[in-house]
Parts: structure tokens; sequence; C-alpha cells
């Protein structure tokens, strides 16, 4: 009896070159996409760069001199080189500047008037990605630092720039006086840090109604008073705002990355241009 040979199918050579195709195009889309994201981020981070290059020119001598009876500044306010103008043009949601020494912070801060997340994931000529930008948002803060509370946002980032370096605050001695400065086209204020700490997830001013004064006094000393569970906790205890301060809240995320929390670097107003010593 003669056994039945089996035949085996063999593939089609078109549809086998026509996979093949497939699998290629979407390596090369998954390729491409990669390197334009990183072309982004890069022109992005170079971009800032240049413009902190560009604010940081020293200060041009004078060509006169000042008069005697010219007051001193209460406060030594670093020199910015600030062309709002040129700022603007770049881009017009840049309204103020700001700089914490030590931290590598020197940075243009943001306000898109619609969106309120929308330079998380944007950068500063409008393409999408990392870094995004430093920002506030419209909805809660005004562009004039009069809130009780402002919160700017930014990134924590693994190339180290935007707030990453704000974690060196961690084991700082907050005793020895660290400071936020902040520059707008009419004033300048100078904000000094007295806590850094983890926080929940929980938006801070949609959660916490600061206008309110009791709720901003609640909420100052829940931050004096909280332990630290093991979190970062760092508070400087011979200086803390109260409900007739104004204060500043840098917000990022950990240095562990934990979806749940946000690290926070807090300042309170102790000098502005426009109305002197707190």
């Amino acid at each position: 009896m003669k056994r039945k040979r089996k035949y085996r199918r063999r593939r089609s050579p078109i549809k086998w070159q026509a996979v093949c195709v497939v699998c290629a195009v979407i390596v090369v889309c998954c390729v491409t996409t990669l390197v334009v994201r990183y072309m982004r981020r890069k022109a992005a981070i170079a971009a800032i760069e240049a413009l902190a290059r560009e604010v940081n020119q020293p200060m041009p001598e004078l060509e006169y001199e000042p008069p005697e009876e010219e007051p001193p500044v209460a406060i030594e306010i670093p020199y910015k080189n600030l062309d709002w103008d040129e700022l603007n043009e770049i881009n017009e949601d840049i309204y103020a500047w700001i700089y914490v020494p030590g931290c590598d912070v020197d940075y243009p801060v943001l306000q898109d008037p619609e969106d309120d997340g929308y330079y998380l994931n944007h950068n500063m000529d409008g393409s999408k990605g990392y870094p995004g930008c430093l920002y506030t948002e419209a909805t809660y803060n005004a562009k004039d630092f009069s809130d009780n509370n402002t919160v700017i946002y930014g990134h924590n980032l693994k190339d180290q720039t935007m707030f990453s370096h704000l974690h060196n605050l961690e084991e700082a001695n907050l005793y020895d006086e660290h400071f936020i400065y902040i520059y707008t086209k009419d004033a300048s204020y100078v904000y000094r840090i007295y806590a850094v700490y983890d926080y929940t997830d929980a938006h801070l001013l949609a959660n916490e109604d600061m206008t309110d004064p009791e709720i901003f006094a609640e909420y100052l000393e829940s931050v004096k008073t909280a332990k630290s569970d093991g979190r970062v906790r760092n508070i400087a205890a011979d200086i803390f705002p109260t409900s007739d301060d104004r204060i500043i809240t840098l917000s990022t995320c950990t240095s562990d990355h934990d979806p749940e929390r946000r690290f926070l670097t807090q300042g309170v107003l102790v000098y502005s241009t426009d109305e002197g010593i707190f």
C-alpha cells in the first residue's frame, strides 16, 4: 500500500515580502519618532540655555555717577539683563523670570491664558514634548504675584534641567538664607525659602482656597506641624509665614518620581521693589 505524500503549503513569497516591508516601515517610523522627539527636546533646551546666557550678561557700566543722596537698595537683587519686548517676541506668554541660586534654576516663567496645563508638555516655540516650560495657571494665579500663594510648576528631568536641582535643598541648612528671585516687567520679588517637603499629588490651589485667610492659615500651620512620615521634610524654624504674608511654591516631581507625591519648595516674600521690606 502506497503512502500518501504530504505536501507542505508553501508561503507565498509576495505575502512574506509584504510582511517584511510592513515591519520595516514600523521600525523606521518608531526610530524616526524617537529621533524627532530627541531633536525637539535638544533644540528646546538649547533655546532656553541661549536665552539664559543673554539674560545673564553683566550689567552695563553706568554713564553717570548716581547722586550721593540716592538711598541704597534694601536687599541686593542679582542683576538680570531682561528685555521684555525681546522675550515677548519669542513667546508672548513669558511674563516673569525666576532665579534660584545654587539650584540651576534660571528660566522664564510662562502662563497660557486659556489652557492651564499647556506648558506642561509644550516648549517656548510651541513644539510638543519635554522639557516643557516653567509655568503658572491663569485660573488660580495673577501675573503680578499678588496672590497669597503663587504656584510655579516645572519638570524634574533626568538631564538635570528645569526644577531638577531643587532637590539640592533637601539636605540644605535653611538657616543659611536661601532665596528665590522673581523678575517681572514692573517689579522684582525676593522670597526666602522656609520649607522643602514632599506633598500629595492633590492640586494645591484647587483643594485649598488660599484666598480665604482662615484656610490659608490652616494650611500654613499644617506645613509647620506635619510629621515627615519618612518623607523629605526640611523646615526653617527661624522664619515662617503667617496668613498676612505672601508665599511662592515651586512644584515638581519627587526624587523617585512617585506619581502620588509632589516635591514642593516654598518661600515667603521678604522684599519687593514696588513695596519694600515686609
